[in-house]
């Protein structure tokens, strides 16, 4: 018998609304040819008027103890595949930007949910995302609390009213081969008990059989050393070593100050881009073309812009070593907050790359720096960083130094400040756990002894 299914799609925006549009599902269904009527169907001379299409009723209710079957469901070129539960009864229906959608009738369920799955170019870090989502998609959805949950598979809860009865929409971020992919489904709270667990276990079962994105030009050799994946414009002769051996330096100390990195992906490796000159790296992005040194960090994509290095050239090492940092620290926390942090650390991590030396050792160039700096509060910091970019990069770096390698009172409460960082990506909740162990005027005080009687001025390595 031919299964005849009315293709109604979901149109639905990230940030909430819902309209019915067509287009295609994304499911390869057997309508018929349209002309062929149906073999339990006889000829009548009369004319009818078609009966319209009954939608999927619901399965019913699981019972407690039964395993459900899980299915892999795709769309039409096999590009994406998803496992959803076998008791789902779905639709197919689409929706700006998603590249999976359905429309989900859950078990005893009468009225269909809209599930999607939506791709991200632009997606920094999965874990950052529920931070930066949450207040907008609560004003949006009018809703009355969210949750923000950062692990292996970040998630966004927005609780909210839908025709007087509490509504449930969950958000759930991932990235695969550089794209940032998430999951979007609606629901009543009162199916939350099984709905949430199975939306879960659907997104983390999310596959792209795509290339790596940004993409890497064809002409580019590419080389993977640990994590990385060095991408070697063709114009480059000279040897690679200079700017690993700067990079595994680096991740080094980062380890030893910050403890360990993720877990490292083969399908999304972090990708370093090696060329002669600014030029060349401006074709790619450019941003890194207008970088006011030879290396340049791509905040979004955690990716790392390089000029060839050779060996003995200690200044260009410093400033290597500083982009690292600033990369290592995206790649840790997923954030660039606090900024004064992320800023004032890259600069402790060029002078210890110079000098071959930890703090409070700092060659003399950088020790200089405090001189003439008059050093401000800790909390003021951000209103200068617009109008003296200068004197709030100086104060980040002794602020970070007395932070790394002060009195115990303040390395114990950065080091907490991190953990808050690491747990949450949240750069207001790290900062006021900083606060809330130390009081900024003592802490300036405490910098500023630092800064004039602490640090050791020694020669460049």
């Amino acid at each position: 018998m031919r299964v005849y299914l009315l293709a109604l799609l979901l149109a639905v925006s990230p940030f909430g609304g819902h309209a019915w549009a067509q287009g295609d599902g994304g499911i390869d269904i057997d309508i018929g040819d349209g002309k062929t009527p149906p073999e339990d169907s006889k000829p009548d001379d009369k004319k009818k008027t078609p009966a319209k299409p009954e939608r999927p009723t619901a399965r019913p209710r699981r019972e407690k103890g039964v395993k459900v079957k899980w299915v892999a469901v795709h769309d039409a070129r096999g590009v994406y595949s998803i496992k959803l539960p076998e008791d789902w009864v779905l639709e197919p229906a689409g929706a700006r930007e998603a590249v999976l959608g359905y429309k989900v009738l859950l078990p005893g369920s009468e009225r269909p949910c809209p599930f999607f799955v939506y791709e991200r170019s632009d997606m920094s870090d999965p874990r950052r995302m529920p931070v930066l989502w949450h207040k907008p998609m609560l004003e949006q959805l009018g809703g009355d609390r969210a949750e923000v949950v950062i692990h292996a598979l970040p998630v966004l809860a927005i609780h909210y009213q839908r025709e007087g009865k509490p509504q449930l929409a969950l958000f759930a971020f991932r990235r695969l081969r550089g794209m940032g992919f998430y999951g979007r489904m609606d629901f009543p709270e009162s199916e939350a008990a099984e709905a949430r667990p199975d939306f879960l276990k659907a997104v983390a079962s999310f596959t792209a059989r795509i290339d790596l994105w940004p993409t890497i030009p064809a002409a580019y050799k590419c080389k993977t050393k640990g994590r990385y994946l060095y991408a070697i414009h063709p114009g480059v002769k000279g040897s690679l070593r200079p700017i690993m051996r700067v990079v595994a330096r680096q991740e080094k100390r980062f380890v030893k100050a910050h403890g360990k990195l993720p877990r490292a992906r083969r399908d999304s490796p972090t990708v370093i881009y090696v060329h002669r000159s600014k030029s060349q790296a401006g074709a790619i992005l450019k941003a890194a073309g207008e970088s006011p040194n030879d290396f340049y960090v791509d905040q979004i994509h955690a990716r790392l812009f390089a000029i060839s290095l050779s060996k003995g050239d200690v200044d260009r090492a410093g400033l290597l070593a500083a982009s690292v940092q600033e990369l290592l620290y995206l790649l840790k926390y997923g954030t660039p907050a606090p900024f004064w942090a992320y800023v004032g650390e890259s600069i402790v991590a060029r002078g210890e790359q110079v000098t071959g030396k930890p703090l409070p050792s700092l060659h003399e160039g950088l020790a200089n720096w405090g001189n003439q700096l008059a050093l401000g509060r800790l909390d003021a910091l951000p209103a200068i960083r617009k109008d003296d970019w200068e004197s709030f990069s100086k104060q980040a770096f002794f602020y970070v130094c007395l932070f790394r390698a002060g009195p115990s009172k303040y390395r114990k409460a950065y080091k907490a400040m991190l953990g808050v960082l690491d747990r949450t990506c949240d750069g207001d909740a790290a900062l006021k756990a900083l606060f809330d162990a130390i009081d900024p005027a003592q802490a300036q005080s405490a910098a500023i002894e630092f800064m004039h009687y602490k640090i050791k001025s020694v020669k460049p390595d």
